[in-house]
């Protein structure tokens, strides 16, 4: 008996993307976890450019807030890689910026969500807490190697014809 090869291309598909976002939101919650007894409640979680801390959230929303934002795109950018797939082995062009840009995205939002934790666990409150301008290069970085990461996980593309 013949088999579709599109339930495997499709899982595939789903568990290549959505990968680095469930280890986004373990390392998220093992880093909140570790610090939650030095946070501060209100948490520090928008900071002006200069990096001082310009928007708070409560420490009981911080992590619904967080797995939100990693939630959303990695589900959005799942859906659009396994519509650009289509099922087929090799996947039709695109899906490989589409792994590569949902690596980097979720790259740059780990590197920030649990910075944030740092820096709050470090300062007396969240009024005190600084996110220097380092921390966002760091970011930054973080995400063009997840996303060179993303792209080598993808494989191949098939050419079209």
């Amino acid at each position: 008996m013949k088999m579709s090869a599109r339930p495997a291309t499709y899982r595939r598909s789903v568990a290549v993307v959505l990968a680095p976002y469930l280890l986004c939101c373990a390392v998220f919650l093992t880093v909140l976890l570790v610090l939650r007894d030095r946070l501060p409640d209100p948490v520090a979680t928008h900071f002006t450019g200069g990096g001082r801390a310009d928007g708070h959230t409560s420490l009981g929303a911080l992590p619904y807030v967080a797995l939100g934002l990693l939630v959303v795109p990695g589900a959005v950018l799942t859906a659009c890689a396994v519509a650009l797939n289509g099922g087929r082995a090799g996947g039709k062009p695109g899906v490989r910026p589409v792994t590569a840009l949902a690596y980097g995205v979720a790259g740059l939002l780990a590197v920030l969500l649990t910075g944030l934790l740092v820096v709050n666990a470090r300062a007396a409150s969240a009024e005190d807490a600084r996110l220097p301008l380092g921390a966002l290069f760091a970011a930054l970085a973080v995400a063009v190697a997840a996303a060179g990461v993303g792209a080598l996980v993808a494989g191949r593309e098939k050419p079209t014809a």
